[in-house]
């Protein structure tokens, strides 16, 4: 976006059987020096798993924030 502001998008799918997950991931970035980056966003995972004796069906989501040291 800028020279020091940036956006990150990710998405990801596992196993597309009775046991899947996805996960989407979005944040906005802010880099205070050459080497420090702050970071606030959103993430949303489902996680759905069924083996015949047990069932897992979750879904997680909220907000996010991050510290990124580069060296």
């Amino acid at each position: 976006l800028t020279q020091r502001l940036s956006l990150i998008g990710y998405g990801d799918v596992g196993g597309l059987t009775e046991h899947h997950s996805w996960q989407v991931l979005g944040t906005l970035n802010y880099q205070l020096n050459d080497h420090l980056f702050v970071s606030a966003g959103y993430r949303h995972m489902t996680i759905d798993l069924n083996d015949g004796r047990s069932a897992i069906d979750v879904d997680l989501s909220g907000p996010l924030l991050g510290v990124t040291w580069q060296f």
